[in-house]
């Protein structure tokens, strides 16, 4: 069924509401001034400076966002810059800070050898020196791998809320064997509806682990309406707006995701409630 929002052909009706939330954001506050990009993959975007993020969030009409440093051998300038970005954001950028272990838990092979020669050669610097001052905390398992436990204690301490890569290489029912059981009173995030790129049953997964009050899920790199779509009716409630920028344009990720959810109500939540709940707004 169509968007009424689509059938009325009106660009206003595809705005999202004032207190609009995009919970993911890569930001790269550790650039030189004047630097357009550090080494990244072949064929993604240059990152996002504090800068940048926020003219993002302005073209969109998004108010504020949960942001995290883009891939990284290790995080430590890159988290402390992002969390002073932040503190000067007048809180439009909230700081998560990105965390991972010495070996990946879940990767390639081909990542697994290459990570595992890198940490016999040098030890990992912390990627934090404190959480004080974050907002939140970023898991990409199958890259940075986990953080130690005296790391994720202190996570648990602060109840801080906790976004996690998931999807075909971080699926979420290893998510929930190894991760949830760790993170005990934080509010989980999976990231990408649990099921990066496009796997039904991830995605399966994922609502059934949000039905079930364990985990809220975020439309990041959902590029399927249907995936959106299914997971709001299937989880209402449960559900936050992310844009993955800048892979991809605030603006264009919620217009997607507006159109894929016809219920006002519905959509009222993706862009705002379920992230005040998760956030602490």
């Amino acid at each position: 069924m169509s968007s009424p929002r689509l059938l009325r052909r009106d660009p206003r009706a595809l705005a999202p509401p004032a207190g609009t939330v995009d919970v993911h954001l890569h930001v790269a506050a550790d650039l030189a001034p004047g630097a357009s990009s550090l080494r990244r993959d072949p064929g993604t975007p240059p990152p996002t400076d504090p800068a940048g993020a926020l003219a993002l969030l302005d073209e969109a009409g998004v108010d504020r966002a949960l942001a995290f440093p883009p891939y990284r051998t290790g995080y430590a300038v890159a988290n402390s810059r992002l969390r002073e970005a932040a503190a000067a954001s007048d809180g439009r950028l909230l700081a998560a800070a990105r965390l991972g272990g010495r070996v990946p838990a879940l990767v390639p092979a081909v990542w697994s050898v290459r990570r595992s020669l890198r940490s016999r050669v040098g030890s990992r610097p912390p990627d934090v020196d404190s959480l004080e001052g974050y907002a939140g905390v970023k898991l990409a398992p199958h890259v940075d791998g986990v953080p130690d436990e005296e790391l994720l204690a202190d996570v648990r301490a602060r109840r801080l809320p906790v976004v996690v890569h998931a999807g075909v290489t971080c699926r979420p029912a290893w998510i929930a064997r190894q991760l949830l059981p760790r993170l005990t009173g934080c509010r989980v995030v999976l990231a990408h509806l649990g099921c990066f790129p496009a796997s039904a049953p991830a995605l399966a997964d994922a609502v059934a682990l949000a039905r079930e009050g364990r985990v809220w899920l975020d439309t990041s790199a959902s590029w399927l309406a249907e995936l959106v779509a299914v997971a709001v009716r299937e989880a209402p409630g449960r559900v936050l707006f992310g844009s993955d920028a800048p892979l991809m344009s605030p603006r264009v990720a919620w217009q997607h995701v507006a159109a894929a959810v016809p219920d006002d109500a519905l959509l009222d939540s993706v862009a705002r409630g379920a992230a005040q709940e998760v956030l602490g707004l």
